[in-house]
């Protein structure tokens, strides 16, 4: 079973799943280019685990940074 967790932006929440490892590596080797280019990568991989484009166009880059690193992180702590 795949795992889910709740995160909570300005108030409304929502569900993402924890990218796999193929996820995970392909994402990182894709993180080239202009920060433009890099912010719509990550877009998309977090619309792909199931956090809506719209919630995500709402957040402010650096919050968008930082669940980066704590899925990142959590990721690499099991």
């Amino acid at each position: 079973k795949r795992t889910i967790f709740k995160i909570d932006l300005y108030g409304q929440s929502y569900e993402m799943r924890k990218p796999t490892v193929v996820e995970a590596v392909n994402f990182q080797k894709n993180l080239t280019g202009t920060e433009s280019d890099q912010l719509s990568r990550l877009t998309d991989f977090f619309v792909s685990l199931g956090l809506p484009k719209q919630a995500i166009d709402q957040m402010e880059v650096e919050h968008l940074v930082t669940l980066a690193a704590e899925i990142s992180a959590s990721s690499k702590k099991k």
